[in-house]
């Protein structure tokens, strides 16, 4: 499955199709950006992005979803 950006390739995305309401639910994606630098890694959930990451910001990884409905823990 190709990903947007010059160079980059997504090759596992895994999500569950199932999850319990405040359980826990792992989503993972994994990728090979041959040479190109990585710009940002964005998830969504019904059309509503819910987290970011963007190397070249200084605060890390970000929720940015409703923190009633997403309770990250990156790793």
């Amino acid at each position: 499955m190709r990903a947007g950006g010059a160079g980059s390739l997504l090759q596992v995305l895994k999500v569950p199709e199932f999850a319990f309401v405040s359980g826990t639910a792992t989503l993972r994606c994994v990728y090979s950006l041959r040479d190109a630098p990585l710009y940002s890694l964005k998830w969504y959930h019904n059309n509503t992005e819910f987290y970011r990451y963007v190397p070249t910001e200084r605060d890390g990884p970000v929720n940015i979803g409703p923190s009633n409905i997403f309770l990250l823990h990156t790793k």
